[in-house]
């Protein structure tokens, strides 16, 4: 199979970036409060989808408040391509092989509840996961640089934008 060249694009931000590390420990207790919060039908929600959607609505509260509104914001969460696409990885390929995919939150009357964002991720995340296993290795590179591009014109236009590179694991202590 043939991966496309890409050109690389600058992108010229007029701020410097702003990086920022926590770690973050939640319990089995914290977990179970945060499923109890997210209730529906579906009550096996992932630790991830969970804490990503709790972090998410902290940000975009607290983006109102900076900005005076609420805007429109993007999250652009990674998945391992591993045992997802139709041949493009096998399970013994060797190395990590991921692509961010967007998620978007268009709302921009009234804020977010928790369970719209657990319900977002995860109907948006189950689209992506049904198209990958079609995609050819070339859809799925066009894909990643589409992702990468509306992240960065939401930089370059000062709109709240979130991506995360890797969620490792969220897990029990």
């Amino acid at each position: 199979m043939e991966v496309p060249s890409f050109e690389p694009s600058p992108v010229t931000v007029d701020q410097p970036p702003v990086i920022i590390t926590k770690r973050y420990v939640f319990n089995e207790t914290a977990i179970s409060n945060l499923r109890a919060k997210a209730s529906s039908e579906n009550s096996k929600h992932s630790r991830v989808t969970l804490v990503s959607s709790l972090i998410w609505k902290a940000l975009i509260t607290v983006d109102q408040v900076k900005s005076g509104r609420l805007r429109e914001n993007l999250l652009a969460p990674t998945i391992n391509l591993r045992g997802k696409t139709g041949s493009l990885v096998t399970e013994s390929s060797f190395g990590n092989v991921w692509i961010p995919y967007p998620i978007r939150f268009s709302q921009t009357i009234t804020e977010p509840e928790f369970t719209d964002l657990v319900a977002l991720i995860e109907d948006t995340t189950r689209n992506i996961i049904n198209w990958l296993r079609k995609a050819s290795g070339e859809e799925i590179c066009t894909q990643a640089k589409s992702c990468y591009n509306e992240v960065f014109e939401e930089l370059k236009q000062n709109k709240f934008c979130l991506i995360t590179i890797k969620l490792v694991s969220v897990s029990y202590i």
